[in-house]
């Protein structure tokens, strides 16, 4: 009695545990958790994010490979040396030596050489030092800084493609996810007017029984219908596909069939913040701070300094080099320590005009890059003009379709109340709800469409989508 008692109790436990499982996998997705789920999972997300990843990584790369010290460590232990006329000998030698490069140009190295030859018993060693400092030249255009600029850059450009990114997936998800909504309730509509026409069908063919209609009258109700069914079944395959696609985006292949929750969209918030927004005139710093416009003028800033660095290798290099040798040997054997110091003119006497060509192809690189910042400012305007016309076509189709929807309303007390006086059949009543709904799905289009294009005004302007101004869930 006890076993069986346990056991029970065991069963139960397992049934409360399962519970919660089964509701979790109930619950509905809002439009929030979609976004959420989004800026986690989507792939383009994701290959931005390792492609941030992998600037930050090269810029610290090459931070290093010209702002720390690089040493090398090479050690023979044992060498045996015959040379021809002489006695055969051994040694063992050592070399351990440094380098450090600035992005100013300036170069140190140094070296230090340690034998020991065991038939003389003998150590000697060698130490230098040498400094290398490029004269009267931009340190800009240095190919060190050159290559740390760059690196820079990119890590910049990474972040911004970052953050753009995010935006564009999260209005696309607002987009998908509203069109699923309209694609269900136009299902729900279409599933309705076939039921409708299926009871006009049946009424008709009994007419036509009757003598009071004829065949013409029954084969306009038999096209109709198959043509709603036929349009039905288009739906519900556009509907699984463009599912499909948005839950696997979200990182949700299992989970499919999982229902979507109506957003509560907050109408007079959203209408209100709109005209504020389409009231406000955006000025040319927003168009300077656009992703777009930031890219190209990188490319200018790179042009210049490829174009200045072509005409820098036009002139000779001048360099100042400081140095000091020490050899280290038996006081017999002594030897004076070495200090040099030392100008350095380098000149390409003869290059076959190849540096004139490089200045060339520089120019026309950095013209083709000015006019194609001036393009982009003009393309940035454009599109914000654009979206700003968009929302404004928006709000007026909204409005619109509030004065219809009130009227609607109207239309439908009137025709309840010719129900009930017997004016009208249950039939012709039940016709003028279905137009009403219609009226219904196009007002919830209407409306989701200027949120989308609310959205897309503010991510053309810069501005962060925050949808929890106008969404409650």
């Amino acid at each position: 009695m006890k076993i069986e008692k346990v056991i029970g109790s065991f069963l139960l436990s397992l049934l409360f545990l399962s519970l919660p499982l089964k509701i979790e996998a109930a619950t509905a997705l809002t439009l929030k958790e979609a976004i959420r789920l989004s800026l986690k999972n989507n792939p383009e997300i994701l290959n931005s994010q390792d492609n941030l990843k992998m600037a930050n990584l090269s810029l610290k790369l090459t931070e290093k490979n010209f702002l720390s010290p690089e040493i090398n460590l090479t050690l023979n232990p044992f060498n045996l040396i015959n040379i021809q006329g002489e006695e055969k000998k051994t040694e063992t030698e050592m070399e351990l030596g440094g380098e450090v490069k600035s992005s100013k140009g300036c170069e140190i190295k140094t070296n230090y050489k340690g034998n020991y030859d065991y038939h003389k018993e003998k150590y000697t060693s060698y130490y230098s030092l040498q400094i290398k400092q490029v004269l009267f030249r931009d340190s800009k255009l240095t190919p060190a800084y050159l290559q740390l600029y760059k690196a820079k850059i990119a890590e910049e450009e990474a972040e911004l493609d970052l953050k753009w990114k995010e935006k564009e997936v999260i209005l696309s998800t607002v987009k998908n996810f509203l069109y699923l909504q309209e694609m269900e309730d136009s299902l729900n509509l279409t599933k309705e007017k076939i039921k409708q026409e299926q009871l006009k069908l049946e009424k008709i063919k009994k007419m036509v029984e009757k003598g009071f209609a004829g065949d013409l009258d029954l084969l306009e109700i038999k096209i109709k219908l198959e043509e709603d069914k036929e349009k039905l079944h288009n739906l519900e395959d556009e509907s699984n596909l463009k599912r499909c696609e948005f839950f696997h985006s979200l990182g949700l292949e299992k989970n499919i069939s999982l229902p979507l929750t109506h957003p509560q969209i907050l109408k007079d918030k959203l209408k209100k913040e709109t005209k504020k927004l389409v009231k406000e005139e955006f000025n040319k710093k927003i168009i300077l701070q656009n992703i777009k416009v930031e890219k190209a003028y990188h490319k200018v800033d790179e042009g210049n300094l490829q174009l200045k660095t072509a005409k820098r290798d036009l002139h000779p290099d001048l360099s100042l080099t400081l140095g000091y040798t020490s050899k280290k040997v038996p006081p017999e054997e002594f030897e004076p320590a070495e200090w040099r110091v030392g100008l350095n003119l380098t000149y390409k006497l003869f290059d076959s005009g190849k540096r004139k060509i490089s200045e060339k192809i520089a120019y026309e690189s950095l013209k083709e890059a000015k006019r194609e910042l001036e393009e982009t400012k003009d393309s940035v305007e454009t599109n914000i003009y654009s979206k700003k016309n968009e929302l404004k076509k928006a709000i007026s189709q909204l409005e619109l379709l509030d004065l219809k929807r009130e009227k609607e309303e109207l239309e439908l007390k009137l025709k309840n109340r010719q129900f009930i006086s017997g004016i009208i059949s249950k039939e012709e009543l039940r016709d003028f709800q279905i137009e009403e709904k219609e009226i219904e799905n196009s007002y919830q289009q209407a409306l989701h469409n200027l949120l989308i294009s609310y959205l897309s005004y503010r991510e053309s302007l810069g501005i962060e989508l925050n949808i929890n101004e106008v969404i409650l869930k």
